[in-house]
């Protein structure tokens, strides 16, 4: 979520910041951004507070810390209120307009 690094005090970050199974290889956009060209910004910010829960929810039940739950629960809270974690790495690829997926 910080720096550039997959690993920040030991913890792994490559699950929770642009995981590569979320990128559609063709236009190089994740799933989100595809997400806010279709369904709007406001709709993907509330199913983006829905997954925050849904990740609070299950916290612990994969193992005894669930620290990836944590953070992609932060990363979905940040997003649903228009802070874009992705911004942290320089490698945000929303635009203001949402139909721009270059």
């Amino acid at each position: 979520m910080k720096g550039k690094e997959n690993m920040e005090n030991g913890i792994d970050f490559s699950g929770v910041d642009s995981p590569s199974h979320y990128v559609n290889d063709d236009k190089n956009a994740e799933c989100i951004d595809a997400m806010v060209a279709v369904f709007g910004i406001e709709h993907t910010q509330k199913y983006s507070e829905i997954v925050a829960f849904k990740y609070l929810w299950r916290m612990n039940k994969k193992n005894k810390t669930s620290v990836e739950d944590k953070l992609k629960a932060i990363w979905y809270l940040r997003f649903s209120m228009g802070d874009d974690p992705r911004d942290d790495l320089g490698i945000a690829t929303y635009k203001k307009d949402p139909h721009d997926m270059r």
